[in-house]
C-alpha cells in the first residue's frame, strides 16, 4: 500500500472516530480508534518506511495531510456545512479569523505538499 493512500485512510478514519464519538455513538467512535492507533503504528512498516528521516517525512506528511483533510470530513458526518469553523479549539479559532477561501486554499496547498511529500520522498 503506498504512502500517500495509507495516510489518507489514517486520515478518513481519524476524523470518523472523533465525529462519531461527537454525535454520541461512542462505541464505533471506539472501535475505530482502536483500529486507527495501531495503524499509525502499523503504516511505517506497511509502507517500508525505515530510519529516522523517513519516518520523520511520514509524519510531517501526515500532519500536512490531516490539516488539510480531517476538518472536511468530519463537519460533513456530524451533520456541520463542510466550511464551518468551530470557536473552542485553538486551531479553529485561528483559522475564523480568516475568509473560507483563503482556509480552503491554504489547505488545498497543504494537501498537496503533504501528497508530494509521500509520493517524492518515501
Amino acid at each position: 500500500m503506498t504512502p500517500t493512500l495509507t495516510i489518507l485512510l489514517l486520515v478518513i478514519l481519524s476524523a470518523l472516530s472523533d465525529s462519531l464519538n461527537f454525535r454520541g455513538n461512542k462505541t464505533a467512535g471506539h472501535a475505530l480508534r482502536y483500529i486507527e492507533l495501531p495503524g499509525l503504528i502499523a503504516a511505517t512498516f506497511v509502507c517500508g518506511i525505515t530510519g529516522a528521516l523517513d519516518t520523520g517525512l511520514f509524519i510531517l506528511a501526515y500532519g500536512f495531510i490531516r490539516f488539510a483533510l480531517f476538518s472536511y470530513i468530519w463537519n460533513i458526518v456530524t451533520g456541520q456545512h463542510w466550511t464551518y469553523v468551530g470557536v473552542v479549539d485553538p486551531v479553529d479559532r485561528f483559522l475564523s479569523k480568516f475568509p473560507a477561501h483563503g482556509v480552503l486554499f491554504a489547505r488545498v496547498v497543504f494537501l498537496i505538499v503533504g501528497i508530494a511529500i509521500t509520493i517524492k520522498e518515501l
